[in-house]
């Protein structure tokens, strides 16, 4: 395991609250290096909700088994 790969999971498991990383920014600036470049093809285009009230709507009627 990369040394700074192991220096961030042992910050992430510090007892000390003032040892650990302080924003998830800061955690994901950790990763960044080892994480995979995104594959384009693979984003999901998503529309916004047709009432922004509702953000989530919910079936109505009985749930299928």
């Amino acid at each position: 395991m990369p040394g700074d790969l192991q220096d961030l999971i042992t910050a992430l498991l510090a007892k000390r609250p003032d040892d650990r990383p302080a924003s998830a920014a800061e955690v994901y600036a950790g990763l960044a290096p080892h994480l995979p470049e995104p594959d384009p093809g693979l984003a999901v285009k998503r529309t916004p909700p047709e009432d922004p009230r509702r953000p989530f709507l919910v079936p109505q009627g009985p749930m299928p088994l």
